[in-house]
């Protein structure tokens, strides 16, 4: 209607005087009239990670609007988990709880930077938690249990401390707690399979060796958190392992600025597995592209910046725990490559679809 509006009271001018009439019209559209990747899941399985545009609030770039277009496209593709990035407070404000309400619920019970939703009809929640890297601090002093990490690097844990993981937001002048993982531990209900997922977000800065440390700082926690987790749910329930994914914004890609060596098959090589080096149908494309341009007078966001590199410089993946990889099968990797996907953010959402193999954990 904002759009008609603007077209009426600027394009048209009539000479005469008379009383335009109003155009008929009718507002719809998902964002995925022309969809590059299929809407049924390949699977038993859909997770899903987007880095939204949830981190600004003004009238340069709102967040309401690309809010409902990023609606739009989850609930085309429907996956079972939704994963999401700097989803701040605007974000909620502007209802994302809500516009997801018909087929989703939140994972954890509190609103977080890395929050996370589950299909109810598909699968069930047995239990979630959060960790805000921020917290690691409580952890530093001689014992801290990444001074062999740091220290191997030339670096002692207060520089960490002081100028990566607790440092203070320039914009905000509160301390980054966008940067952690929200998970669930969930049961499938077509199949009774049992699997975790977590959402997360790590350190963004690339201008010095210091950065890939705090990468790798987190990355360990990441690891120490979900696989605590996971084990012992494991031995409360009788079960060996559970398939483990844990998908987002790692802030750093196979080439470019952002090293490689904060990815979690570095920190342990046995630990993790990135689900695209195991799918059979594999991602080609970057995640990331430059912001679309909000026009004040159309109030729509227009310019469309397409992603063009290949996915070597990606920097939003899905791993999985090692251990479990023989229990599934990854049948493909992908982007939803749509339009709305480009306008609402700087990241496009990042999906695997997956089929549970016979040797998966399950529970009646």
């Amino acid at each position: 209607q904002e759009a008609q509006d603007y077209l009426i009271e600027t394009m048209f001018y009539n000479v005469n005087k008379e009383q335009i009439q109003n155009l008929s019209s009718s507002q719809s559209g998902n964002g995925v009239g022309q969809a590059r990747e299929p809407l049924e899941t390949d699977g038993d399985l859909r997770i899903m990670y987007h880095n939204i545009h949830g981190q600004i609030e003004n009238g340069d770039m709102p967040v309401e609007q690309p809010t409902e277009m990023m609606v739009e496209l989850y609930l085309e593709y429907l996956p079972d988990i939704i994963g999401l990035q700097e989803c701040t407070s605007h974000t909620f404000k502007a209802g994302i709880v809500e516009l997801l309400s018909s087929e989703y619920d939140m994972v954890y019970d509190k609103e977080t930077c890395t929050a996370m939703f589950y299909r109810r009809s598909t699968v069930e929640l047995l239990g979630s938690g959060y960790f805000c890297f921020n917290d690691i601090e409580k952890e530093f002093g001689e014992d801290h249990i990444y001074k062999d990490l740091i220290e191997e690097n030339g670096y002692i844990t207060n520089d960490i401390y002081n100028n990566n993981i607790n440092k203070e937001d320039k914009i905000t002048k509160r301390y980054d707690s966008s940067k952690g993982v929200t998970w669930g531990i969930f049961r499938l209900k077509s199949t009774g399979n049992i699997f975790m997922a977590g959402s997360t977000h790590l350190w963004w800065e690339g201008n010095e060796t210091l950065d890939d440390i705090v990468r790798m700082v987190q990355m360990r926690s990441l690891r120490n958190v979900l696989t605590t987790a996971a084990d012992d749910f494991c031995e409360e329930n009788g079960l060996d392992t559970i398939p483990i994914f844990v998908g987002g914004d790692y802030n750093a890609s196979y080439e470019g600025k952002k090293s490689l060596q904060t990815m979690p098959s570095t920190v342990n090589a046995e630990a993790f597995t990135n689900v695209n080096s195991i799918s059979n149908k594999t991602l080609q494309k970057t995640t990331h592209h430059a912001y679309s341009r909000y026009d004040k007078t159309l109030k729509i966001y227009v310019d469309i910046q397409y992603a063009t590199a290949s996915y070597q410089r990606a920097i939003d993946h899905i791993f999985m725990n090692s251990a479990a990889v023989d229990t599934v099968t990854v049948n493909r990797t992908g982007i939803f490559d749509d339009d709305y996907s480009y306008l609402s953010s700087d990241h496009i959402p990042i999906y695997s679809d997956i089929t549970f193999n016979a040797s998966a954990p399950k529970t009646n």
